[in-house]
């Protein structure tokens, strides 16, 4: 789904419409306040979550996990011809506990679209190299099978931050509001 697609579908059902497709995904919302954009700036910036490896606070965060298992076979003795990816993924958003007069709920609304639909493209990305990281475990040894599996999700976590730079953490995607 494109940026575009997804600030649209956001826009009218919701953030969680975003992340239609990825499986395993878990939104968390804090409670944002203030009845003018200043205010409201303001309460976003005292609640906003931190990026836990960087300190970095964050409107949203996107935190996902891949995890693998394998079971041995009589052919197969390590099992990594059996080898499954699992995926799950925790969004926190923001929402605006107060009402607000219809221009600001509408640059609110903008901002959650984009917003949503940054954090998506993270979502989106780690679910689909799932597949790098199966990949990685079935060319690999029983011995190097974890390595491998952790060298992938470390390509795939600089590739988030690469992202994170290249978009200012989604400003450079409409997810400003001020």
């Amino acid at each position: 789904m494109s940026l575009v697609a997804a600030m649209l579908v956001v826009a009218t059902a919701g953030p969680a419409a975003a992340f239609a497709g990825v499986p395993n995904v878990t939104i968390v919302r804090y409670p944002v306040e203030g009845s003018d954009p200043a205010a409201i700036r303001a309460s976003l910036d005292a609640r906003r979550p931190t990026v836990p490896d960087t300190g970095v606070r964050v409107d949203a965060l996107t935190r996902w996990d891949i995890g693998w298992r394998w079971r041995g076979s009589r052919a197969d003795r390590c099992g990594l011809s059996n080898a499954v990816v699992g995926f799950s993924a925790t969004v926190q958003l923001p929402r605006l506990a107060t009402a607000v007069a219809p221009d600001v709920k509408a640059r609110w609304d903008a901002y959650l679209a984009a917003l949503a639909a940054h954090e998506a493209r993270h979502a989106r990305a780690a679910y689909a190299a799932r597949t790098e990281v199966l990949a990685a475990l079935r060319g690999a040894t029983c011995a190097t099978a974890n390595a491998a599996g952790e060298a992938v999700l470390a390509t795939i976590r600089a590739r988030d931050a690469a992202v994170d730079r290249a978009t200012d953490h989604g400003r450079t995607e409409g997810a400003v509001f001020e």
